[in-house]
């Protein structure tokens, strides 16, 4: 039986708890289009939405309760 999406979200949360940069990256990736893209009909530019990365990073951080990322100088790097 294959896992659904949300146990496998609910693992990579756990695992970004532990500090695991795979996991926050893995996030990252799996979310960072379908986030532009709303950002981007709310906003009504799709440009501006590309150039939200730096805006977006607390938000993952927050989302994830990984509070170390915005100290550390290699958080932003899975972004892009």
């Amino acid at each position: 039986m294959k896992p659904t999406q949300e146990f496998v979200d609910q693992i990579l949360i756990l695992r970004c708890q532990l500090r695991d940069r795979q996991a926050f990256a893995e996030l990252i990736d799996r979310y960072q289009r379908p986030l532009r893209y709303f950002i981007a009909r709310l906003v009504g530019n799709p440009d501006l939405a590309d150039s939200c990365d730096a805006a977006i990073l607390p938000i993952w951080v927050r989302a994830v309760g990984w509070r170390f990322a915005l100290t550390d100088g290699n958080a932003s790097r899975g972004l892009g």
